[in-house]
Formats: structure tokens, sequence, C-alpha cells
């Protein structure tokens, strides 16, 4: 942990954290809709961006809990616990059992974030 490694993410965050939650919420937001819900290419698209938000969420958290995530634990907290009861049988290809599909895929980033702040602060997790 140096101090130019904090300047970095300290950069990054300025530029990132703020705009990064808004598409989050956006695109998991979209997901309820009904007419998407119909369309496997959209979905998968979609999926694979909230893949991507994940792990990068997961980069910007991983030397420390950056202070605007923390504020705004519960828009994150929210839109994961959507992306975990997520369902859609459009997706589901019932004839590949060794390859993960793209909700399992984005559900495992989330479970990653969970865990990565789990890890770091237990007390928000306690019943």
């Amino acid at each position: 942990r140096s101090d130019a490694l904090y300047a970095d993410i300290l950069y990054v965050l300025q530029r990132l954290q703020a705009p990064l939650t808004q598409l989050f919420t956006s695109i998991v937001g979209q997901m309820e809709n009904p007419a998407l819900a119909k369309n496997p290419r959209e979905l998968t698209a979609r999926l694979e961006a909230l893949r991507t938000i994940n792990r990068i969420f997961y980069s910007l958290n991983y030397q420390d809990l950056p202070e605007y995530f923390e504020d705004h634990m519960g828009e994150w907290m929210a839109g994961f616990a959507k992306l975990l009861e997520y369902k859609n049988v459009i997706l589901v290809d019932e004839d590949e059992e060794m390859q993960p599909g793209p909700i399992d895929n984005v559900q495992v980033s989330v479970v990653q974030n969970l865990n990565l702040y789990g890890n770091k602060d237990e007390e928000p997790f306690l019943p």
C-alpha cells in the first residue's frame, strides 16, 4: 500500500464512482422491464455490462472501502439483491451443464463483491 497507489485510486474514484453507481442502478432497473425479459440478446448485453460494472466495483473497493461507496451502500446492496434473485428461463440452456450462463456470471460477481465487503467490514452484515 503506497501513497502513489492510493493517489491513483483516488483519482479514478473521483471520476468514476458516481457515474458507475448511476449506471449500475439504471441497468439493474432495466432488468425489470417486461419487454426486455423476452429479448435474450439485450438481456445478455445488460448482464455482461453488470458483470463488468461489478468487477470494476470490486477493484475500486479492494484496497480500502471508499467513503462514497459506503455512503451509497444501500443502492448497491439493493441492486445486488435483485441480481441474486434474478431468473429468466429465456437465458437458461438446459443442455449446457458445464458453462455458466450470463445470469450465473453476474451472480458470481455479486457474491465476490459481497464477500469482499464481508471480509473488510462485518458490521453491516451482522443481524
